[in-house]
């Protein structure tokens, strides 16, 4: 309280002690400093407003306008992209990136980044429509560079024919004068007409297989029932010649086997054994009949003249995989199953019936130059032994 009374105190006494006067004339002093440091200090202020409204931003607007403008101007130079054509692929992977960067950039700081940086990345991004249109045919055109693999197999006539050198088999063995074969389905059978019996036949036969270098040897002489028996021997081979009566007037039916044919029944019996045959590679699992020399690995063991071998008495039979079972079905047929070696490269296997031979299961593997979706075995049925 006694120090609020003092200060209160001292001003009044300051009211007191100066008079009005004095005060105004301190005030008119006063007034005109006031009034130009106020001048003063709005003069200060005017400067530096007057230098930063002279780089006007429009100036640096127009001047960046002016460095756009050469960017558009490089359009026309796609032309040089077209040499590049050959490295299409690597000229498109940078294309996006450029593209992409610049237009973040524009608005930020444009008079650092506006001279000749821009027009390079910006004068790619016509590039990329037209080198993805031209090589993209380039590029699919070696596709079809496949194509030998659809026709792996070789040509029919890439194959010189082996000839059997068995001197019984149909190639080499002497065909009688207007003999005409495959009576009875069998290509051993032979129908000879215009002749006076089968016992005129017989002689001639006899003396026609002689002079061909053949040793022939009358075994049974049963020209009472119609049947005339020869033993027939060349090169260590020994064969049957029958010569029988076919009941047609000046017809006569002789016949090359290995075991002796008797009477006609016989001969019947075996077309029907050679039927059962057929009907039993007709059964296979997969099997396909084909006729072309291009899935054999030797062609010329089974081909003559791009014409399959007498011999074969049925059509090549494709089977999908390795050898197929066969032994037990036959067998339960009535035949009997005996190996035979090989020939053409795969196993040979002699089927009989009643001890007569009736043919020759021939296994041989498909050639390797075919595609894995034709490669298997192939059957071949022989009426008579192959020869090799």
């Amino acid at each position: 309280m006694q120090q609020r009374d003092r200060e209160e105190f001292t001003e009044q006494e300051a009211s007191e002690y100066l008079p009005p006067s004095t005060l105004g004339k301190l005030g008119k002093v006063l007034r005109p400093f006031l009034i130009l440091s106020l001048i003063f200090h709005a003069f200060i202020l005017l400067i530096p407003l007057s230098n930063r409204e002279e780089p006007e931003p429009e100036k640096a607007v127009t001047e960046d306008r002016v460095t756009l403008t050469p960017i558009q101007r490089p359009k026309p130079s796609p032309s040089p992209s077209s040499s590049p054509t050959p490295t299409a692929s690597p000229s498109v992977t940078p294309t996006p990136k450029a593209a992409s960067t610049p237009q973040p950039k524009v608005p930020q700081s444009v008079p650092k980044r506006s001279p000749q940086p821009q027009p390079p990345p910006q004068s790619p991004s016509p590039q990329p429509p037209t080198p993805v249109v031209s090589p993209s045919p380039i590029e699919l055109s070696p596709s079809p560079s496949p194509s030998p693999s659809l026709s792996p197999s070789p040509s029919p006539t890439s194959y010189e024919p082996v000839l059997p050198t068995s001197p019984f088999a149909s190639a080499n063995f002497p065909l009688y004068q207007g003999a005409q074969s495959g009576c009875f389905g069998s290509t051993n059978c032979n129908q000879v007409s215009g002749v006076q019996g089968f016992r005129n036949l017989s002689g001639n036969l006899q003396q026609h297989l002689e002079q061909n270098g053949y040793q022939v040897e009358r075994r049974d002489d049963l020209e009472e029932t119609g049947v005339a028996i020869f033993e027939v021997s060349k090169g260590g081979e020994t064969q049957y010649l029958s010569v029988l009566d076919s009941g047609t007037l000046g017809t006569a039916i002789y016949v090359l086997v290995p075991t002796p044919i008797a009477s006609l029944e016989e001969l019947e019996k075996l077309e029907n054994a050679r039927l059962e045959i057929t009907q039993f590679l007709d059964g296979i699992a997969n099997s396909q009949a084909i006729a072309d020399s291009s899935y054999f690995a030797q062609p010329g063991f089974f081909f003559l003249d791009s014409q399959p071998r007498s011999e074969i008495g049925a059509s090549f039979r494709w089977v999908r995989g390795g050898q197929p079972p066969f032994t037990d079905t036959l067998v339960a047929q009535g035949f009997e199953v005996e190996s035979s070696g090989s020939y053409g490269g795969g196993e040979l296997y002699a089927l009989k019936r009643d001890r007569a031979i009736i043919g020759y299961l021939n296994f041989v593997p498909t050639s390797n130059h075919l595609a894995p979706e034709a490669q298997g075995t192939i059957v071949v049925f022989w009426q008579s032994h192959p020869g090799s």
